[in-house]
């Protein structure tokens, strides 16, 4: 992936990929996620427009879930079956719950945690910031707490490659 991120697998309809931000510098995890989420809209788009050509459908629903946070990694299976390098732990699951959310809207969207729309907003209040709105709170299958839901604006990758435009 062009931004550094690494697809770990194909799980039925849906990738999972991860991409390592350096954490320990707040400015830079920062902009590590916002450069995250950029990416994941330009390969949004790349997989839309691939699917519609193969399947002659262009009513596609992606959904993209994102969220950030620790991560258990490793080699994971049985030696004389298989093995493979894989991330485990809420954080994966959470953002597979999202992505779920996110394919059923009406239009494409992007959904992600509190966590991750606070360091997106940067400075902005969330309230008032125009990248991240807030998109409901509920109850997301596995988690004992309600989650606050955000929806980001696709208006932060460049105009011409929207995910939604032909």
């Amino acid at each position: 992936m062009s931004e550094g991120g690494v697809i770990d697998k194909l799980i039925g309809d849906k990738v999972l990929a991860y991409f390592i931000i350096d954490s320990s510098n707040k400015n830079d995890s920062q902009k590590g996620i916002s450069k995250l989420v950029q990416s994941a809209l330009r390969e949004a788009q790349n997989i839309e427009s691939t699917l519609a050509l193969l399947l002659r459908n262009k009513n596609l629903r992606l959904g993209i879930g994102i969220t950030a946070g620790q991560v258990l990694s490793g080699i994971m299976g049985v030696p004389e079956f298989r093995l493979e390098m894989t991330i485990l732990d809420d954080t994966v699951n959470l953002a597979s719950r999202l992505a779920d959310l996110s394919a059923k809207e009406d239009a494409f969207s992007v959904l992600t945690d509190e966590a991750v729309a606070i360091e997106i907003a940067g400075n902005s209040n969330l309230e008032e910031s125009p990248i991240v709105k807030k998109h409901q709170t509920g109850q997301i299958k596995g988690k004992k707490r309600e989650v606050k839901i955000f929806r980001i604006s696709c208006d932060i990758i460049p105009p011409n490659r929207h995910p939604t435009q032909s």
